[in-house]
């Protein structure tokens, strides 16, 4: 087959129809024929067919659709094949079924162009940049220009990168394949990166690559599918891609496989003292004393609040004689102020001695990913923790929500060896949905519920507290990527500025009072500027800890149920608000009876709730099946299960 057009005419050429029709509902429009050549005119088309995005098929004379599959020519189009006039075009085009087609005013997709066979061939580095090499295969019509682009998931950053060579060959009649080479400089990963990242801490952006090209006939649609890394790709253990940036930084560049087989990047920046330290033969930095067992404890890299930093300073103050421990946290982390007096034993984050402490580790201590240990993630340093005993201190409760994707047992690299709860009711869950066997799981409880409790009995403070009140909401899933528009015409934004804005709560504050303050998760903190109120104050993450927050108040207003299980442990009243505008998936089968306070469901029931301030005995009184512990022996209970475990 072959198409030419001149500035009003398509002309079609060496079929083997006798006949061609368009049909559009009950209209039919029958292309003239002259010899071989059929014609169909830019003013036949503009009477007949002007619904957009609406694909029609040449038929012929049997009402059977125009095929390509088995083709034995190469397709021939002239340049610039289609017709306008105004605001309308017309375009002729083969769709992902072989078949011939015409659309109006949209651009042909990519997808009917290629042969979804765009595949990742490997990456190098070259001149201070990232070669990235990837090849597929066109359908009908050669490649003109095949594009390349970067994006920050989740966010509108997108880059393009430099095509630095590429070629084309025919395959069949129906094929050509395009090889690429694309580079990524350092410039443009300092872009990625972005001016707020501090390049000691953790980057948790991941970078998604997709393509895209241009042919000669006709313009097709800007869409970029992404580009496929499948997991049998021997290219796939090639995971180390380091360029220089400067004196002080190397940028390793990895690739990695999808859940769905589609390329993305980490990008992480690393201390050049610590990549020569990686990169030459091992030498000491610590002196760790070489016959104690060596006992690693850490939260997320810039935290040091939770779980892992009780435990850490429960080890130093009680077994310090018996073996090395150490925690880790970036060395620009605020919570510093919270390891002052343990100084001795906190490595930083991305330091030389972050590898050295990890590879004498005998025990990992985590509160999440047990790779957060590592000051960057490649196959080499995720086997060094794969290969260390672990323990999992938690961060909260597991209730009803499934969360047995990220903590659940996977083997051959089982997300950790000892799994700590805080009840039989929570073991009995973990053995049942996330994998683990029974003597994997200990009952202990949670080391900073020790100081949760310890709050039961300061009577001043509770006094003086007593009319404090916190809305601490949970977030959203995706929401935290939102635009502020998008964001303020959610319900939640919704929902929560007219909470903190309602009269009869401010004549609490006013006539009652009553000291009020709204805190945001911290994945929706970017959005407190949106929150205004003349009476509630609006706080930051960088004001006041979690922990701060709660031993500091009386009443918490929460939707979901974590924090208000930390928050009931010190005998004080929670108050689950729900009306049906806050509910979704997310909260979707919880059950009730884990929850240490009413589910409420309109303002008017929230407001007559907040007349009474303190924890209803009920509540109080059934707090056993979520923690029976009354004492503040948590972490004790940890370690002696820990040390029998892994026979310390």
């Amino acid at each position: 087959m072959k198409i030419t057009c001149n500035s009003d005419t398509f002309f079609i050429e060496h079929l083997s129809s006798q006949e061609l029709f368009l049909n559009y509902e009950e209209k039919t429009i029958q292309l003239n024929k002259t010899g071989d050549v059929f014609t169909l005119t830019l003013e036949e088309l503009l009477g007949f067919f002007k619904i957009k995005n609406h694909p029609l098929k040449f038929v012929d004379e049997t009402g059977t659709t125009i095929q390509f599959q088995n083709i034995s020519e190469p397709v021939e189009i002239q340049e610039n094949s289609y017709l306008k006039k105004g605001k309308s075009r017309y375009f002729i085009y083969i769709d992902e079924e072989d078949e011939l087609c015409l659309i109006y005013n949209k651009k042909p997709s990519i997808m009917h162009f290629y042969n979804r066979d765009v595949e990742f061939n490997g990456m190098s580095e070259r001149e201070d940049k990232i070669i990235l090499k990837f090849s597929f295969h066109s359908k009908y019509f050669q490649v003109n220009q095949p594009k390349c682009f970067i994006k920050i998931r989740n966010q509108e950053y997108l880059d393009t990168l430099t095509i630095e060579q590429f070629s084309v060959t025919p395959v069949d009649a129906r094929y050509y394949k395009t090889n690429v080479e694309a580079s990524l400089n350092k410039d443009q990963i300092q872009q990625l990166l972005g001016d707020g990242l501090s390049y000691e801490s953790f980057n948790p952006s991941i970078y998604d690559l997709s393509f895209g090209f241009t042919i000669k006939e006709m313009p097709i649609s800007a869409f970029t599918p992404r580009i496929k890394f499948f997991k049998t790709n021997p290219e796939l253990l090639n995971d180390e891609h380091w360029i220089p940036f400067n004196a002080s930084h190397y940028f390793l560049v990895r690739p990695y496989s999808t859940l769905h087989e589609a390329l993305s990047l980490r990008i992480i920046p690393v201390p050049t003292e610590t990549y020569e330290y990686y990169t030459q033969p091992e030498r000491p930095l610590i002196q760790l004393d070489p016959t104690k067992k060596t006992i690693v404890c850490f939260e997320y890299p810039d935290k040091a609040q939770d779980n892992g930093m009780i435990f850490f300073k429960f080890l130093v103050d009680r077994y310090q004689k018996r073996f090395n421990v150490y925690y880790i946290v970036t060395e620009t982390s605020p919570d510093l102020k919270n390891l002052v007096g343990y100084e001795q034993h906190v490595i930083y984050y991305k330091s030389p001695e972050n590898i050295e402490v990890v590879r004498k580790a005998d025990i990992l201590c985590h509160t999440h990913s047990s790779h957060y240990v590592l000051p960057f993630a490649t196959y080499k340093m995720e086997d060094l923790a794969h290969s260390k005993q672990k323990i999992f201190l938690q961060h909260g409760i597991i209730g009803s929500k499934d969360v047995s994707s990220v903590y659940g047992k996977k083997e051959p690299n089982p997300f950790t060896n000892l799994f700590v709860v805080s009840s039989e009711r929570e073991k009995q869950l973990i053995a049942r949905d996330y994998g683990f066997e029974e003597h994997e799981i200990i009952v202990t409880g949670l080391a900073r519920f020790d100081q949760l409790i310890n709050e039961r009995t300061r009577f001043v403070k509770r006094y003086l507290n007593r009319k404090k009140i916190l809305i601490m909401p949970t977030w959203r899933p995706k929401v935290e990527m939102y635009k502020d528009e998008e964001f303020m015409g959610t319900d939640y934004y919704q929902e929560f500025q007219s909470l903190i804005t309602d009269p009869a709560l401010q004549a609490m504050h006013e006539q009652g009072g009553y000291d009020i303050s709204f805190y945001l998760h911290r994945n929706f903190q970017k959005f407190n500027h949106l929150f205004q109120s003349d009476f509630v104050k609006v706080l930051r993450q960088e004001e006041e800890t979690v922990k701060e927050l709660l031993e500091s108040h009386h009443v918490l207003i929460t939707d979901y149920s974590s924090v208000g299980l930390d928050f009931s442990l010190m005998h004080k009243k929670v108050i689950y608000y729900r009306p049906s505008t806050l509910l979704g998936d997310d909260n979707a089968g919880e059950s009730a009876d884990l929850l240490p306070g009413d589910i409420i469901e309109t303002r008017e029931e929230l407001l007559a709730s907040l007349r009474e301030p303190n924890m209803p005995a009920k509540f109080k009184n059934n707090l056993q099946h979520i923690y029976p512990y009354k004492d503040k022996r948590a972490s004790r209970r940890i370690f002696k299960a820990m040390e029998q475990h892994f026979e310390l």
